[in-house]
């Protein structure tokens, strides 16, 4: 490869990310759907993972709590959307770049552009975004480590690191570096898959193990399933759906290509190209190829499953613990991106090969755009869906009255529902910004009304506070709210009424679109986590930060090792 055409391979998943987020930097935060960021987020019980939730936003809410003390919250979010897809086509070129220039930039395309991205960003589902950017990144390493390069566990681990920011995307990391090793010396193979298997639980232990500390077991309503399960798109049905990377449950973030005969033609065209390029692997390298047709599958079942046996899913995720990740099973569709990309990358360099010129820059030049064409509305932010907002001054005004408050207990938020669509934020919905805008521990409801069907939450407070509401008024809400640990409520007008009679509270702040009050009277100790909960959890953190910092200074170790020698001098 020429150093021009490395240039350009090392530039393209860049211009790709930022073709996708360009409208995204301009000032303020990207509030959609499961994507909520604020200034300065506080860590807070459910943060650490020994709070009354089930621990869904662990480590991903704690690792912006760090990281935005350095860099301001909004910076720091817009470094990694377009970190994200950036690093995801990197490493995805990174895994053809000796096939050639075709190879590496076409594999970086159909990797960077597809569905599974667009609704996955549109969703809201940052932490499983900067998952499967490590998912290459892990193989590369994975490929090392097979290779007999044992020092290439540093890089692996970090990978596997990364991808642990969501519980789904460190299932994914794991499965992806355990199926790496497939081929390679037999006799080391043992020892290469413990190593992988023993780091991978060690990065993830925090989600799990708070997940399978948490009370009465990390289960969940298997109603869900059915709600969750993969969707048609347009012309493609369930199966063609899941097959070309999409099928998400929302329709609401399903770009609107995804509705006409191009997503067919998509469909028809790279899957031909992907076949072609599967049987070329296959000839080369046959156990990993065989091994990732194996992984893919996988992923195509799980992604299916809610959809074609609901009754068995639902089961599954209703009575196994931790097992509520597979609920919405299209996000393990990222188990048949990665393979599909490799083989379209090197069928697209194969065909291009073949052909003599200039038919051969021709299907070049086809072969890297072509995942763009199919999705065009993938680009400016998933075409105008995605743009930055400012919140309203009167979050900050009662962000500063609540620290200016002398009260016991947790915050509430009324009305007590998830999800939000403030004017503010152009009418998108949003998961309720409240929890981690006012840095104090708050109450959220869990529960979801997908379809018009109510799918019960797992956190047992938010539930005893939802049935208070419902059942008194007045003086006796008062009360109940006291003991339940509730010590100030914020009301969002701009969401709807508060959906209670607050008449027995003493209102002390308010702003055009949010009311605070405080709760008179006796205030209870809010639920606390038992102390072998926490110590285990916290040995969790421990664990996962202690590897993954071991992992960083060795490849800083190795990196300063490798400079010295290029420096010293020539005898």
């Amino acid at each position: 490869m020429s150093r021009r055409a490395r240039v350009v391979v090392a530039l393209w998943p860049w211009l790709l990310s930022a073709l996708i987020c360009a409208p995204l930097l301009a000032p303020g935060y990207v509030l959609s759907y499961d994507m909520v960021w604020v200034p300065n987020l506080t860590a807070q019980a459910d943060t650490w993972g020994w709070g009354t939730a089930l621990p869904r936003v662990v480590p991903s809410d704690l690792l912006v709590a760090i990281f935005d003390e350095v860099v301001p919250g909004q910076l720091l979010q817009k470094l990694v959307l377009v970190g994200a897809l950036g690093l995801a086509g990197a490493g995805a070129a990174r895994l053809c770049r000796e096939r050639g220039a075709v190879a590496a930039l076409a594999v970086a395309s159909l990797y960077v552009w597809n569905p599974f991205v667009a609704e996955r960003l549109l969703l809201g589902h940052w932490p499983l975004l900067v998952g499967y950017a490590a998912l290459p990144w892990i193989l590369v390493a994975g490929r090392r480590l097979r290779a007999g390069e044992w020092p290439a566990w540093s890089a692996l681990t970090l990978g596997l690191a990364v991808s642990a920011v969501s519980a789904v995307g460190g299932v994914l990391g794991v499965l992806v570096a355990l199926t790496s090793q497939a081929g390679g010396d037999a006799a080391s193979r043992g020892r290469r898959l413990g190593l992988v298997a023993g780091v991978g639980v060690a990065v993830n232990a925090p989600w799990l193990v708070a997940g399978l500390a948490f009370p009465g077991g990390a289960t969940t309503d298997s109603a869900a399933v059915d709600r969750f399960g993969a969707e048609s798109e347009g012309w493609l049905g369930h199966i063609g759906a899941v097959l070309s990377l999409g099928g998400v449950w929302n329709s609401q973030v399903v770009p609107d290509s995804r509705d006409t005969p191009i997503a067919l033609l998509g469909l028809i065209t790279v899957g031909v190209v992907v076949i072609v390029g599967w049987r070329l692997w296959l000839a080369t390298e046959h156990r990993e190829a065989a091994a990732f047709l194996g992984l893919a599958g996988l992923g195509v079942a799980i992604a299916l499953a809610g959809w074609a046996t609901p009754d068995a899913v639902g089961w599954l995720v209703a009575h196994g613990p931790g097992l509520g990740l597979i609920r919405d099973g299209t996000r393990f569709v990222a188990l048949l991106a990665v393979p599909a990309a490799i083989a379209f990358g090197l069928a697209a360099a194969a065909i291009a090969d073949r052909l003599r010129s200039p038919l051969a820059s021709f299907a070049a030049v086809l072969a890297v755009i072509w995942p763009l064409a199919l999705l065009p509305d993938l680009a400016w932010g998933g075409a105008g869906e995605l743009e930055p907002v400012a919140y309203p001054d009167s979050w900050y005004d009662t962000r500063d009255a609540i620290s200016g408050l002398n009260y016991d207990g947790d915050l509430l938020v009324l009305p007590f529902s998830s999800y939000r669509a403030p004017d503010w934020n152009g009418g998108r919905p949003v998961l309720d910004p409240a929890g981690r805008f006012f840095g104090v521990d708050t109450v959220i409801n869990d529960d979801l009304v997908v379809s018009g069907q109510l799918i019960e939450g797992e956190d047992a407070h938010a539930a005893a506070v939802e049935s208070a509401l419902a059942d008194s008024d007045g003086a006796d809400l008062a009360a109940n709210l006291g003991r339940l640990g509730i010590g100030a409520v914020v009301v969002a007008t701009d969401a709807g009424p508060a959906g209670a009679d607050l008449a027995g509270l003493d209102q002390v702040n308010a702003t055009e679109d949010l009311d605070l009050y405080t709760v008179p009277g006796p205030i209870a100790s809010p639920p606390e986590p038992s102390t072998s909960r926490v110590v285990a959890i916290a040995l969790a953190w421990i664990l996962a930060g202690a590897t993954t910092l071991a992992a960083i200074g060795d490849l800083v170790r190795r990196r300063l090792r490798r400079g010295a020698r290029a420096d010293a001098p020539v005898p």
